[in-house]
């Protein structure tokens, strides 16, 4: 059987035309391109040299910096979610003891 081929667009980064891979849609694909490009200009104005390796690989350092704090962030969200949860589930329990306790008749005609 034959496998469909990831749909490709044509973005342009830097001096670059590519064909990428779609990533949500055209249109993202685009945004991201446009991002990336504007911060590989941005360290080719803050370098005293000019290599466009160079500064695509700096920018993409940066990206998977920035994706590791994004990633250890979410693991601490969540930690504290899940935390939170567990005493939502512990004051629930405690609640619903209350309410027994308060109602004994209802236990008798369960």
């Amino acid at each position: 059987m034959i496998q469909p081929v990831d749909p490709t667009t044509r973005v342009h980064i830097g001096k670059v035309t590519l064909d990428v891979p779609v990533y949500r849609d055209p249109e993202t694909s685009a945004r991201i391109a446009r991002e990336l490009s504007e911060r590989i200009e941005d360290i080719g104005a803050r370098s005293t040299t000019v290599n466009a390796l160079h500064f695509a690989l700096l920018a993409a350092y940066e990206i998977a910096c920035e994706l590791d704090a994004l990633r250890q962030e979410k693991e601490k969200d969540d930690a504290e979610t899940a935390k939170r949860l567990q005493n939502l589930q512990a004051a629930l329990r405690q609640l619903t003891l209350y309410a027994r306790e308060l109602s004994p008749e209802s236990d008798q005609k369960a």
